[in-house]
């Protein structure tokens, strides 16, 4: 006998096929009806529970985003010293790009969507700035620690968080990447730059 699934239990079911079918046929190829042949329910099962098809990409979006602000935050609050708050946030989000491959492609998806849906281009742009101000919370902290040197705080996290998105965008493509080499080698790049300080420059710096 079937086990009855919630109401809970039915809109993850239905959340997950329609993610799975997003990604396979792209957003605006994906009737309610695929999502229903792949959830293995009815079109009328689905209607009862999302009004349209944007509702339920909304509820997608909602859903991943609520997860990673909630570890998100966790972080800035912690006491942590602002480099390991940094090194445990790539290490989160890098894990969880390679972890689970779809992740970097419904983010595609979901950006593909996003620029014909100005409703949902709005909530997206929302989402950044809630992730670049938590991001500009750590850089102010490091620089009150002395850990970071003194920058221009709101363009450097933009920076950051566009350093995230651009690894996400590879691993959809197909990027095979080693997570660890990958992490350290973003840490040491955000904390030390590339640049090496002349004798000069090192000057200046002491007079400061």
């Amino acid at each position: 006998m079937t086990r009855h699934r919630s109401e809970e239990e039915r809109r993850t079911q239905i959340l997950g096929a329609a993610r799975k079918a997003f990604i396979r046929r792209g957003y605006f190829s994906t009737s309610v009806e695929d999502i229903a042949d792949v959830a293995g329910l009815s079109k009328g099962g689905i209607y009862f529970r999302f009004k349209a098809k944007g509702d339920i990409m909304k509820s997608i979006v909602d859903g991943e985003y609520g997860q990673s602000m909630t570890f998100f935050k966790s972080i800035v609050n912690s006491t942590d010293t602002a480099r390991q708050k940094i090194e445990l946030l790539t290490t989160f989000f890098v894990q969880a790009f390679v972890s689970d491959k779809d992740s970097p492609r419904f983010s595609l998806v979901r950006t593909e969507c996003a620029l014909r849906d100005d409703k949902l281009r709005r909530a997206l742009l929302k989402m950044q700035r809630q992730y670049i101000d938590s991001m500009v919370t750590i850089l102010e902290a490091g620089v009150a620690s002395g850990e970071f040197r003194k920058v221009d705080m709101e363009p450097t996290a933009i920076v950051l968080k566009a350093i995230m998105d651009g690894i996400e965008g590879a691993l959809a493509l197909g990027l095979e990447v080693d997570p660890t080499r990958l992490v350290k080698a973003g840490l040491e790049l955000v904390v030390h730059g590339l640049g090496v300080e002349t004798d000069s420059e090192a000057k200046v710096t002491a007079k400061r």
